[in-house]
């Protein structure tokens, strides 16, 4: 237990300013669903998004598409199921990298609804 100071340190920083920075978080969050809300690839219900956590509804088609081109575009994201991409902010995550994560999403290409003739 030599470095229960450490650690203790940790655990006090934590108790301190994680409310404050949870918080920020669970705003970021929010910004990030009603961005994604008025995509047309993608399904939010920004009600629901309370945490630090959103998540995403997308055709099954599209999912694997979704997820290939924010990593091109320096954003990770996970599946959460066959038609749901799942969003995590965190204390490192600030504005400015929400709206980039915004703008690569707004890129996300979407297949052509025309008919091949």
């Amino acid at each position: 237990m030599r470095q229960a100071g450490v650690l203790a340190a940790a655990g006090r920083m934590a108790v301190q300013r994680g409310p404050a920075w949870l918080a920020e978080d669970h705003r970021r969050a929010r910004l990030l669903a009603e961005g994604l809300a008025e995509l047309p690839w993608a399904t939010v219900d920004v009600g629901d998004t309370d945490s630090n956590i959103v998540m995403c509804h997308v055709r099954r088609e599209l999912a694997a598409g979704v997820l290939e081109h924010l990593k091109a575009h320096g954003v990770l994201a996970a599946m959460a199921g066959p038609e749901r991409v799942r969003f995590v902010l965190h204390r490192d995550v600030d504005d400015e990298m929400v709206q980039r994560c915004l703008d690569a999403c707004r890129g996300v290409p979407q297949p052509s609804t025309e008919s091949i003739q």
